[in-house]
């Protein structure tokens, strides 16, 4: 772990927050984001039919993840998103084939 000041201009990507100390016994609790992880990482792709099934998800949001996935790139879900959008009300057939 590192500490010290940031510079001014700095973007910083926090994957998880993380309370208490690995190597105490006491509590100790990490937060992160597992859509990501599982996107970025491109294994454990069951969690998203897991996910749906016991409505932590919505079909949507499946859908996008699935789409994103193969890329493992989480910028996928945007394009998900203008994909899935078309697929259910486009009209162009080219544009649609285009679109998946």
């Amino acid at each position: 772990m590192k500490h010290g000041p940031v510079e001014d201009g700095t973007i910083l990507h926090k994957d998880y927050v993380c309370f208490g100390r690995k190597q105490s016994n006491n509590v100790r609790a990490r937060i992160y984001d597992k859509v990501k992880e599982v996107i970025e990482l491109g294994y454990k792709d069951f969690f998203f039919k897991i996910w749906h099934d016991n409505g932590l998800i919505s079909y949507f949001d499946r859908w996008c993840m699935e789409y994103a996935f193969p890329y493992k790139n989480m910028d996928y879900l945007a394009k998900a998103r203008i994909a899935f959008f078309y697929v259910e009300h486009g009209a162009d057939g080219e544009r649609l084939k285009v679109a998946l």
